[in-house]
């Protein structure tokens, strides 16, 4: 089915949501312009619990450091290449933490790095950066999809938070398998909440994995989607972890991979156990598409995946089409689709706020920005164009070409492709000078 397009109006809100994308929109600014130079009350509440409760493995970061990347504490990866060129990994133990454990270092034979921390990406401010309650609710419907039914569904990789372990009613996210921990194998449940506190409230990064896999199945709602855990619910988790799951994922028979998280690195240069894991897909899986989140530095630094010349990386877009300032960007991005304000499947709970809290009951939708919720809209619309086109064999490269072929371009943002709408800020709207844009991890 060659020629198949993707229309923006595709996507656009029934015009009896757009009345309450509105009245949100203009709560949304109140909300901002309130909130001021105070950070995340719920930032502060996940931060404490990590340094004082570490949940999976210690985090490490210094000061004054180039690009402040976060490390996994006392641990460091060897790489070595025997007379073959068969390269193996081992850990490299510090007696303390100190900086130079964490520098780069290379001979002929062995090169070593540390293990870096992978998270969402850093924060940039409330309503930009975490999950608002939505009245907005989408019906599942194949509709826009009625002509691909008779396709193999695109296979697509979601590796994130996992998914909830609520059944939805509303028929969003049915197809996904949720597999619980058994004493052989960790699962792909989000416990939202982690057992080791008593706050019962939701944890920095609960339902990221939920949300980012609504956004794919928004776009093409027949894609078979698997979920997969890589991050813990504060929204970090380690690069070695997340190269072994890219590898399962793709050894799985997963066609595109979605990865909403990253690192920045002090020397600029990619992450070894990440590097490695591309060098694998590029060989024995060199059709699958690995499509990635750039960032929400604000920055031209690069992120690690995402950075990675075989790897698709997302920036974000404004919800009238501008660059996002608060996005990553430059020579390295590939392309761009809204980011702001995107409305998607979120999870039930309790998250704190800066004036108190804000509950989401079953089905719940939410309102979340940021480059982690541009990167799945591109994964979408490449699976929709995988299936479009099954009777001519396109894999996930050909269909991306595709995808971007005609559209116009951004210095910095890469080609601009409009996929699903956003919620944009109030007309006139600005940020309370020199507002703080915490670090999420």
């Amino acid at each position: 089915m060659s020629g198949h397009q993707i229309r923006p109006q595709d996507y656009s809100y029934p015009p009896e949501q757009q009345a309450i994308a509105e009245a949100e929109r203009d709560l949304l600014g109140r909300q901002l312009t309130a909130l001021g130079h105070t950070e995340r009350f719920t930032m502060q509440r996940n931060a404490a619990r990590r340094r004082d409760q570490p949940s999976r493995f210690d985090i490490v970061s210094f000061e004054g450091v180039v690009n402040e990347p976060a490390y996994v504490k006392d641990e460091r990866l060897v790489h070595a290449l025997d007379g073959e060129g068969i390269a193996w990994f081992g850990v490299d133990r510090a007696e303390a933490a100190e900086a130079d454990f964490y520098q780069r270092r290379r001979n002929a034979t062995t090169e070593l790095a540390p293990i870096h921390v992978v998270c969402q990406g850093r924060s940039v401010i409330k309503g930009d950066s975490s999950p608002e309650p939505t009245d907005r609710r989408l019906a599942f419907s194949d509709r826009i999809v009625a002509d691909l039914a008779e396709s193999e569904p695109a296979r697509v990789a979601v590796i994130d938070t996992g998914v909830t372990a609520e059944v939805r009613r509303d028929q969003w996210l049915a197809g996904l398998i949720r597999r619980p921990d058994t004493e052989d194998q960790p699962g792909n449940i989000d416990e939202l909440d982690s057992a080791r506190d008593t706050d019962t409230l939701l944890d920095l990064g609960a339902g990221h994995g939920t949300f980012v896999a609504g956004i794919v199945q928004q776009v093409c709602p027949s894609a078979r989607i698997t979920a997969y855990r890589a991050l813990d619910t504060d929204g970090v988790g380690r690069e070695d972890l997340l190269a072994d799951t890219l590898i399962e994922a793709a050894e799985g028979g997963q066609e595109i991979i979605v990865l909403s998280l990253g690192t920045t690195t002090a020397d600029g240069e990619p992450p070894l156990a990440l590097r490695q894991a591309m060098r694998r897909l590029a060989v024995a899986h060199p059709d699958v598409l690995v499509i990635a989140a750039a960032g929400n530095d604000g920055t031209e630094t690069p992120m690690w995946p995402a950075a990675f010349k075989n790897v698709v990386a997302v920036a974000a877009l404004t919800a009238d089409g501008r660059g996002a300032e608060w996005s990553s960007r430059g020579d390295w991005i590939d392309c761009s689709t809204v980011g702001e304000g995107i409305v998607s499947t979120f999870v039930d709970g309790t998250e704190a706020t800066q004036g108190g809290s804000s509950t989401f009951g079953p089905d719940s939708w939410a309102m979340w920005t940021g480059t982690s919720f541009a990167a799945p809209q591109v994964a979408g619309a490449v699976a929709r164009l995988v299936q479009a086109n099954r009777d001519q064999g396109w894999t996930p490269r050909q269909a991306y070409a595709a995808l971007i072929a005609g559209k116009s371009g951004l210095p910095g943002y890469g080609q601009l492709i409009p996929v699903l709408p956003g919620t944009a800020r109030p007309e006139g709207f600005a940020f309370p000078e020199q507002t703080a844009a915490p670090l999420q991890t």
